[in-house]
């Protein structure tokens, strides 16, 4: 038994990890994989594979994971029912247990298990963890005890990515209240995303967005998006994932990619689905260093290349926290960090392809 810092495994651990002790200087990336992926197995190692190149070629990673299925596994067998609604689990006060003790339970403890041991420090969580994650109920009850995210409180990332923990969160959240809510993993993913100025990847057992013919759409605006799903050609468990790409493409993210994972060994997000918002005239593209990763423009702390600069000393800036005119709220300083980013450009997607590995077009 090893009680020192050194991996247990260091020759699975070795190169996994930026150097300790500097700070994460790209904007991070928020990876939701389904339940499905990691079952002990293949995806579950093709997912590792690639979180580990992501976070060894220094880009902060957040990781939230499905279970669906193991929980409906496990509900079978108690003798519970199991009834979604356009994709999303109907929440009893029976099934919240299960899903609680699955999610947070194995499915969580699987995932982080296999990422430590490919020299990723990943770091279980919850959204209920320091309260990182409140959700309000919705579509009326319909759901039951189910919850869409409404405050997201990043400190919590934020800290651990400043010591490259990895977060790997099960979509819980706190109700506000002091009880739990059931979240949709791809909205749960989103709003992290959100709240991080962060963009989003999120990898399903389909190869992206579907369209009229089976075909796969290798790239949406929101516009095109919502009339897929009005029309009812996006169903099921996809329409979470683009509403929750359209979320985050609303706040400003660089872009947000849906499809199946990489064949270990390659950190290319080839194929899928590319969402990119409506554009503005392109933004200069960013240098490349030695390593083929953009050169990033000099910035003030981590986690703040997207933030509006802050007022120099003396300006009557209206966000000043020294203004009596317009104190803080504690509400507002726990939304989304991505509120004021520019408008992306076409270079913004480039820019994301690159941090994850991404040789598409």
């Amino acid at each position: 038994m090893s009680i020192s810092g050194t991996p247990r495994h260091p020759s699975s651990a070795e190169g996994a990890l930026p150097r300790l002790g500097s700070p994460p200087r790209r904007p991070p990336v928020v990876a939701k994989v389904g339940g499905r992926e990691l079952r002990s197995g293949q995806g579950l190692e093709d997912f590792v594979a690639w979180a580990a190149e992501t976070v060894r070629e220094g880009t902060p990673l957040v990781i939230v994971h499905g279970g669906g299925e193991e929980v409906s596994d496990l509900a079978e067998r108690l003798g519970i029912p199991t009834l979604k609604v356009e994709g999303q689990r109907v929440t009893t006060p029976e099934v919240l247990p299960v899903v609680e003790g699955v999610l947070a339970g194995p499915v969580n403890l699987r995932l982080v298990s296999a990422l430590n041991l490919a020299g990723v420090r990943a770091v279980g969580l919850t959204g209920v963890s320091a309260g990182c994650v409140v959700a309000h109920d919705v579509k009326n009850g319909v759901l039951g005890l189910v919850g869409e995210p409404s405050e997201v409180d990043p400190q919590l990332v934020r800290d651990l990515h400043r010591v490259w923990k990895v977060p790997v969160f099960a979509p819980l959240a706190s109700d506000g209240r002091g009880g739990v809510l059931n979240v949709n993993a791809d909205l749960f993913a989103s709003g992290l995303a959100e709240a991080l100025g962060g963009d989003l990847v999120l990898f399903t057992d389909v190869p992206g967005v579907l369209g009229p013919q089976g075909e796969v759409l290798a790239r949406l605006t929101p516009a095109r998006a919502r009339d897929l799903i009005e029309e009812r050609t996006v169903h099921g468990g996809m329409v979470p994932k683009v509403e929750a790409a359209l979320r985050v493409l609303e706040q400003g993210a660089h872009g947000v990619w849906i499809g199946a994972l990489p064949p270990r060994g390659s950190r290319s997000l080839s194929g899928g689905t590319w969402f990119r918002a409506e554009q503005r005239a392109p933004r200069s593209a960013p240098a490349s260093t030695a390593s083929g990763l953009p050169q990033l423009p000099p910035q003030g702390p981590p986690f703040s290349p997207r933030r509006p600069p802050s007022p120099g000393p003396g300006s009557p800036g209206p966000s000043s926290p020294s203004s009596p005119s317009s104190p803080a709220s504690p509400s507002s300083s726990r939304r989304s960090a991505s509120r004021g980013r520019s408008a992306p450009g076409p270079d913004d997607l480039t820019l994301l392809r690159t941090l994850t590995g991404s040789r598409g077009t």
